[in-house]
């Protein structure tokens, strides 16, 4: 599936992402999943959240997105911040609904 063409302005290039850089940080909007591990995470400003089941559907999320990662990836060392377990207005966009 490609990006709806009106979200194209919402994007900017930043500079390129290497694998180092994930040993050390995340990038936000994430959503992860340690290799082995059942619990998904989304990453933003404050830090690394637990999605719940309900979360994932209510927000529309989709587990087949989620990157699988070592356990030494970089949104481990995050601050854990406040789950994500009903719809969250604004989680992708700062329109609200």
């Amino acid at each position: 599936m490609d990006i709806e063409p009106t979200f194209f302005t919402k994007f900017t290039v930043g500079d390129p992402i290497s694998s180092s850089d994930l040993t050390t940080s995340w990038p936000e909007g994430s959503l992860v999943r340690e290799s082995g591990a059942t619990g998904l995470y989304y990453v933003d400003a404050d830090g690394v959240r637990s999605i719940s089941s309900e979360g994932l559907l209510a927000n529309h999320f989709q587990e087949k997105f989620a990157e699988y990662t070592s356990t030494n990836a970089g949104w481990k060392s995050l601050p854990t911040a406040n789950d994500i377990t009903s719809f969250e207005n604004g989680l992708f966009s700062e329109l609200a609904i």
